[in-house]
């Protein structure tokens, strides 16, 4: 789940997943002349503008609703009119886990016999940029050699662009690896992305509580086979 709350200024996103729930979104305004023809079943073409980068613009592409009916014969017009109002907000939910918070979307719906032809002009405005990572772990791995290389390999660093994705896979790789060196009850105390719209700017807070680690002692066996 993660939620955005706004705070003054800064907006503070908690992740403790990939899956995303967006709260307070400003609604996008879709405004169309298209008229409705005595036809009551269309085809759907949808074009997306203004994204090169292929990784976006496929998470984009999957989060238009109305692309899963443009292989359809028998969509109402209704239907299309509906999804297409949709999709600007789906595209710039879609492009804030890339570090797009300021993305703009140009929609146009144009209708020749039956079939609609949906464009949407995306601007991707400035990308949020990390001006502060916190990192600490608290209980015997603070000084765990392994624990700070699973870290180093993060992407996660001051000035770097803010990937969702890259924050999920940080917060991973820090779990494994104290799991691995046997601080089984090791949390994450605290996890959170600090966005600030106006600045374009991101703070990541990541905090672990390692506690102590196992070890395993003196190894017994009976019953052998064999005597030694």
């Amino acid at each position: 789940f993660v939620c955005i709350v706004g705070i003054g200024e800064i907006e503070t996103i908690f992740a403790q997943s990939t899956s995303r729930q967006n709260v307070n979104l400003e609604e996008v305004k879709v405004q169309t002349s298209v008229p409705v023809t005595k036809s009551t079943k269309s085809k759907v073409f949808v074009k997306l503008e203004g994204v090169e980068d292929r990784a976006i613009r496929n998470a984009l592409l999957s989060s238009i609703e109305l692309r899963a009916i443009r292989k359809k014969n028998d969509s109402t017009q209704a239907q299309i009119r509906r999804l297409y109002q949709r999709a600007p907000k789906q595209i710039t939910s879609a492009l804030e886990p890339f570090g797009y918070y300021q993305a703009t979307v140009a929609p146009s719906l144009t209708l020749r016999r039956t079939q609609y032809r949906a464009v949407f002009n995306v601007g991707l405005g400035p990308r949020t940029i990390l001006s502060s990572v916190d990192y600490v772990i608290q209980g015997s791995a603070e000084l765990d050699k392994t624990v700070a290389a699973a870290w180093r390999k993060s992407s996660l660093k001051p000035n770097a662009f803010l990937d969702h994705g890259q924050y999920e896979i940080a917060k991973s790789e820090v779990q494994r690896a104290l799991m691995g060196r046997g601080y089984l009850d090791a949390e994450l105390i605290e996890n959170r992305i600090e966005i600030q719209r106006s600045k374009s700017t991101a703070r990541v807070v990541l905090k672990w509580e390692s506690g102590e680690r196992y070890t395993i002692s003196a190894t017994e066996f009976s019953g052998a086979q064999f005597s030694p």
